[in-house]
């Protein structure tokens, strides 16, 4: 079987930014702090500041294939007035392009084909571009985005930032307290992520929170009570909440999540295919842990993310995997009827809860 491809990460940036940055990267991925960090050292290494005459971005709103043209086109600005090594300082000068949150899915495909056409053909050697998109622009578990992830990824340095694991979570926060010389724990620290989720800047503004507070209060150690008082819970909807409220019969959390999933637009067929695949994912998850296979090593096996397998993990020990079966099995009829009855999509899937949970 062919090995899966690793889409580089932090550490080829990082080396990319040491040695001399060349070409088109795009940074992608659910991490948004991380990706926004190394955006700022791409900028210093190649312009110094986005106050430079060799920067230019495009954003949502002005982007199109002509003016990606015309940025790929414009001459590096050299400065003359540096005397008296004007010569050496202009050597080797620098062009950054970002393309900023930019919603490929929203571009006619000739202009999306058109832009990557430019992108691999007109770029020259002194131009250094920056793919920026945010999860939200690009969430990798929406189908259409993972073929504008892939045809992206064919004309650039593609550099994923995934959500950091729990131990790097949590050892960064400890470092953030530290530089205050205020402790935290490990133990404590971790509390932080169960409350907040992980993203790295909701993650960043409750320790620094928490970091005022105890100072405030003269004290050099931040405690469980502390974030409990202090921080606010913000729960996150997982792709895979749904599934696991359908396979609970918890019908009123099934509701709530398909209505916040219809609120910010998700197709109906992908909320089903996210299930479907959900589903299967738990199904080799269930086996996995029927073999006694570790949580480190159930995530190798599965090819996921450690923090997947265990919130899969924690969700498995209430279901059963004739439930998981079942529950496969509805979604495949309601699959076909979402592709040959006129019955409104949503009423489908609404259908689909009835037929799994019990409504009191």
């Amino acid at each position: 079987m062919a090995e899966k491809k690793v889409v580089p990460g932090v550490d080829y940036i990082k080396e990319e930014i040491k040695n001399g940055l060349s070409g088109v990267y795009f940074f992608y991925g659910d991490e948004d702090y991380m990706k926004q960090y190394y955006l700022h050292e791409v900028e210093k290494a190649v312009v110094g500041d986005r106050t430079s005459l060799n920067f230019i971005r495009l954003t949502g709103d002005e982007f199109t294939p002509g003016a990606l043209e015309e940025a790929l086109g414009a001459a590096v600005m050299y400065d003359f007035m540096s005397l008296p090594d004007a010569d050496a300082e202009n050597e080797g000068a620098q062009r950054l392009v970002e393309l900023y949150e930019v919603d490929f899915k929203a571009l006619k495909p000739s202009d999306f084909t058109s832009s990557c056409k430019l992108l691999k053909e007109k770029l020259e050697s002194d131009t250094v571009v920056i793919i920026y998109s945010t999860a939200g622009e690009l969430p990798e578990d929406s189908k259409p985005h993972q073929n504008i992830i892939k045809e992206l990824s064919k004309v650039s340095k593609p550099v994923r930032f995934p959500l950091e694991s729990d131990s790097k979570l949590c050892s960064w926060l400890v470092r953030i307290a530290a530089k205050n010389k205020v402790t935290v724990y490990s133990d404590v620290a971790g509390l932080v992520i169960e409350r907040v989720g992980h993203s790295m800047l909701m993650l960043r503004n409750e320790i620094e929170k928490l970091i005022s507070y105890v100072l405030a209060s003269g004290r050099n150690e931040i405690t469980r009570d502390d974030i409990m008082k202090i921080t606010a819970s913000n729960k996150e909807i997982s792709p895979f909440d749904f599934a696991n409220a359908l396979m609970r019969r918890d019908a009123k959390t099934a509701f709530y999540i398909l209505a916040d999933m219809k609120d910010r637009g998700e197709e109906p067929i992908m909320i089903l295919s996210t299930v479907s695949r959900v589903v299967g994912e738990l199904i080799r998850v269930r086996g996995c842990m029927d073999a006694g296979m570790t949580r480190a090593e159930a995530a190798s096996r599965c090819g996921m993310h450690e923090y997947k397998v265990k919130l899969y993990m924690e969700q498995l020990k209430n279901i059963s995997t004739s439930g998981l079966f079942a529950i496969a099995e509805s979604a495949k009829s309601a699959d076909l009827m979402l592709k040959s009855s006129p019955v409104d999509s949503f009423t489908v899937l609404e259908r689909l809860i009835c037929e799994l949970v019990s409504v009191n």
